[in-house]
């Protein structure tokens, strides 16, 4: 693994982590923040392997 990627890998982990505490303070049952929380890291599980086939040439 390159540093590019670890780089953006640590990124996407911090953006997440930024959305943890808003989510905390909206007190949403524990349910739904599983259900979004799934959500969220599918699209960017998604997005990732996206750029990461358009980065071979598919």
């Amino acid at each position: 693994m390159s540093g590019d990627r670890i780089v953006g890998l640590i990124a996407i982990v911090a953006m997440l982590i930024l959305v943890a505490p808003a989510l905390a303070r909206r007190q949403l049952p524990a349910g739904r923040l599983v259900r979004l929380a799934l959500i969220w890291a599918v699209i960017f599980m998604a997005a990732t392997a996206i750029v990461l086939l358009l980065g071979r040439g598919l």
